[in-house]
């Protein structure tokens, strides 16, 4: 064979190289995109997705919700008595006979799964809750447990005259934690010998909302 039929056929085996070269690497590009879709065929091979949304909740529960201090008077030797809750143990009473079995504080605590803004308002002033000559009726908020709540209107640890003009705001943040989701008003009443005779109650409106 001459030289130019010998450099003719070597030039035809490199092209067949090549060519055998590009379709190798075609087809194991296919096999490449192909192997999740033989995964699938051939094992079950497949992905999933879970999806879950969790709403909101905003939820205020009262574990006690009454003081009651029930029926009772002024003692003689005295102008004025003081009724006073003292958180969620008994109340205190001075220079009267009503008892202080129940005179508890109003507990709140947030059930929800969000913090939130808290308020309350009382329906009654003193001379509409109580009557008579200097009577009073005040409000004192306090957290049953630490971090539970911060920010508000109504000053925490601080007798003051009970909100009945407009919603106050006991706190701003108000936790839904566990370890701190607790707060509570306490009551202090003061009862003139001249208030008016009778059963004597005032409603306490209190409500959560979202923060904003």
């Amino acid at each position: 064979m001459d030289k130019t039929k010998q450099k003719n056929m070597n030039n035809i085996i490199a092209v067949l190289a090549i060519a055998v070269v590009v379709v190798a690497v075609i087809n194991l590009f296919i096999i490449f995109i192909k192997v999740p879709d033989f995964q699938e065929k051939l094992t079950g091979y497949a992905l999933g997705y879970v999806n879950i949304t969790i709403s909101s909740n905003i939820q205020i529960n009262l574990t006690n919700s009454v003081t009651n201090f029930g029926a009772g008077g002024v003692n003689s030797t005295c102008e004025r008595a003081m009724l006073k809750t003292n958180g969620a143990s008994t109340g205190v009473v001075l220079c009267g006979n009503w008892s202080a079995d129940n005179g508890k504080g109003i507990v709140i605590e947030n059930n929800g799964n969000v913090n939130c803004t808290l308020t309350a308002q009382g329906a009654n002033d003193a001379a509409a809750f109580i009557g008579g000559t200097n009577s009073t009726y005040e409000w004192n908020f306090t957290l049953s447990e630490p971090g539970s709540c911060s920010g508000g209107t109504l000053t925490q640890n601080f007798f003051r005259t009970a909100n009945t003009s407009a919603p106050a705001t006991l706190c701003t943040d108000f936790r839904s934690l566990d370890s701190g989701d607790e707060v509570m008003i306490d009551i202090n009443i003061t009862v003139p010998t001249d208030a008016e005779i009778g059963a004597k109650s005032d409603t306490i409106t209190i409500s959560a909302s979202a923060q904003g």
